[in-house]
């Protein structure tokens, strides 16, 4: 079975992030999407919401679509959320599975500084999505890292949606409407737990 897997802080999870899995889970005939919330990466600043409202908010972004579904891994372990780690024992979980870590292309660029990153295309294969028109080669310096890395990456060339957690979190905290970037679910459990405010 070809397994998607899609890891992410969902600092809200947003529309954005659904229609990267939607449309990667159709170009590359992925039986599931597996969202990956992470406890704390390690390259990044900490969450604003914690982990079990990012965990929720995920839960109620997917309901209803059994082509998607939710993994605790990453919250279940101390920070930080490295993806080796998540790797693994998703591949252990999931023996005989084909599975795709789906990535934005300006993510590759930092590939190299992510832990044991030949152990992460030793176990899975990366889609890393990108621009209509943008290159679609992995970085010299990640080839230079990880030789394997040019047989290890697809790209996948999709419109750019233009939201950010941050304007989310943003708007959140000036109590704008949040209805063209979340779903329903996930805008009522934002303003009922008063998610990002102060």
């Amino acid at each position: 079975m070809r397994i998607g897997l899609y890891g992410g802080t969902f600092d809200p999870i947003h529309f954005g992030h659904l229609a990267v899995a939607d449309e990667v889970r159709r170009a590359l005939r992925l039986a599931r999407v597996l969202f990956v919330p992470a406890a704390q990466s390690p390259l990044r600043p900490a969450p604003r919401a914690s982990g079990q409202h990012r965990l929720r908010m995920c839960e109620l972004a997917i309901a209803g679509r059994p082509e998607f579904a939710v993994s605790e891994v990453d919250l279940e372990r101390a920070p930080p959320s490295y993806t080796v780690d998540t790797i693994r024992t998703l591949h252990a979980a999931h023996p005989g599975d084909d599975l795709w870590l789906i990535v934005g292309a300006d993510t590759l660029g930092d590939l190299p500084a992510w832990r044991d990153v030949a152990g992460i295309l030793a176990l899975v294969r990366l889609v890393a999505v990108t621009r209509p028109g943008y290159p679609s080669e992995p970085p010299p310096a990640l080839v230079a890292a990880v030789p394997a890395a040019v047989n290890r990456i697809e790209f996948h060339a999709m419109s750019p949606i233009e939201i950010a957690a941050s304007t989310v979190r943003d708007l959140a905290a000036h109590g704008a409407p949040l209805d063209a970037y979340l779903p329903p679910d996930v805008r009522d459990y934002v303003r009922a737990h008063r998610l990002y405010q102060g």
